[in-house]
């Protein structure tokens, strides 16, 4: 009998609304990035259901249908508007795309070495091409230890 007096009582609902809201914005504040927020905005439509008088199980129906709308609301914002960044290549990520001295000739069946900034490659390449010492050419990929060659466009 208590129990179903104290889930019918509007000061009960208007408390769990409160305690709700306050509950998921130190969550929000303790723990960086997106975590609760949504839930603040559903304890607040709930709150002022409660405070209205309106039957708890559409409280808890605005709860649930206002967090989901908010989460799913972020999720397409944060999407179309942050989700795009571009990737910017670091360590040796950073090296496709660069020219690489050769120091010992290599070809597809041989590997040879390269020189880039002050560092000793073993060099690879997939083409049917030698390249031959002083030669430059064009890193395609790194493979473990190995950076794979290209000759360089219009040589």
């Amino acid at each position: 009998m208590f129990i179903f007096t104290l889930f019918t009582s509007q000061v009960f609902w208007i408390v769990s609304w409160v305690v709700v809201f306050v509950a998921a914005l130190v969550i929000e504040i303790a723990v960086p990035g997106l975590v609760s927020i949504w839930f603040c905005g559903g304890a607040v439509v709930s709150l002022l259901f409660a405070i209205f008088g309106i039957d708890p199980i559409f409280q808890l129906l605005a709860f649930v249908v206002v967090s989901g709308v908010l989460l799913f609301l972020t999720k397409v914002i944060f999407k179309k508007n942050i989700g795009i960044q571009p990737t910017t290549p670091t360590n040796t990520d950073a090296l496709i795309g660069c020219d690489i001295l050769i120091v010992s000739p290599c070809s597809k069946d041989y590997p040879g070495e390269g020189n880039i900034r002050d560092i000793t490659w073993v060099v690879k390449t997939l083409d049917d091409v030698t390249f031959e010492k002083g030669e430059f050419a064009v890193i395609k990929a790194i493979k473990g230890n190995h950076i794979i060659i290209a000759k360089k466009e219009g040589k």
